[in-house]
């Protein structure tokens, strides 16, 4: 078992749907192998199916309003029904936000096992990472990661609409959250990014000494078209932060038109 230890907090900030029960802030894959996520020109089809720009704005829309419903609801209260409903429609929001994202990234690999990630990554240079689906049932995604030592993975835990890497139950609770999954890989990046990887560190059971935890480039799985790379170069290219606010306020700083900014912002990670 692989262990990270924090010594930082990020910014907390707000928020698949296909293949999950979703309820009580819990999530499980039904493992269903046919039902896939796919992008379809920029727009994700739960069935694998092409879909209309048309379609994608009632998809946005909806998600929009289930967003909406959860503001209503307002805090939880500590137990009873209001709690249940506010987490399952949290959760949906969280899904369908963290699937878009997944599937724009070019480095998630569904149905993947560990033993196929340690493969695939025997031969990539340190820093080389990719998510994949959890092994284990009671897990969405795992984080695959290629260390000095050789591959290893730690499992993303999903609760109550937040992400965040598996870890001792002495320190769970110090773990940064996240609204996505594709946003908790991206604030370990950025630490790599910025020189700061040594403030979060794997810690094996085995009792060997820790590493830092360095996440440089991703395992892509496709081919990545233009309009992303032209994205991910402006991404890397703003100072650097790890506060989601100040990256979406440098892009509004950016001398682009208005659909280029929104479009940059829909996916604002460096990898």
């Amino acid at each position: 078992m692989t262990i990270c230890i924090m010594t930082v907090k990020p910014p907390v900030e707000r928020c698949r749907l296909s293949d999950f029960n979703i309820c009580d802030g819990q999530v499980r894959h039904r493992r269903n192998p046919k039902a896939k996520c796919q992008m379809a020109d920029g727009v994700i089809s739960e069935t694998g199916e092409k879909i209309n720009e048309s379609k994608a704005a009632l998809v946005k829309k909806e998600q929009k309003e289930l967003a909406r419903k959860c503001n209503e609801c307002g805090p939880p209260s500590p137990r009873g029904e209001r709690e249940s409903a506010y987490y399952c429609a949290k959760d949906m929001v969280v899904q369908i936000g963290t699937c878009i994202s997944l599937t724009q990234t070019g480095w998630y690999f569904e149905n993947f096992t560990s033993q196929e990630a340690k493969q695939l990554l025997r031969k990539e240079p340190v820093g080389t990472f990719l998510i994949r689906d959890s092994s284990d049932a009671k897990y969405l995604y795992s984080l695959s990661v290629k260390t000095i030592r050789g591959t290893t993975s730690v499992r993303i835990v999903y609760n109550k609409g937040h992400f965040l890497l598996d870890s001792d139950e002495r320190v769970s609770s110090k773990m940064p959250k996240f609204d996505s999954a594709v946003r908790l890989v991206d604030f370990y990046a950025r630490l790599t990014d910025m020189g700061k990887s040594y403030v979060c560190r794997w810690l094996e059971s085995t009792g060997r000494k820790d590493l830092p935890i360095v996440l440089q480039k991703p395992k892509r799985n496709c081919v990545t078209d233009l309009k992303h790379l032209c994205r991910l170069s402006i991404n890397q290219s703003l100072p650097k932060t790890l506060s989601r606010t100040k990256v979406l306020s440098y892009m509004d700083k950016l001398p682009l038109p208005p659909p280029i900014t929104e479009y940059l912002k829909d996916y604002p990670y460096i990898h």
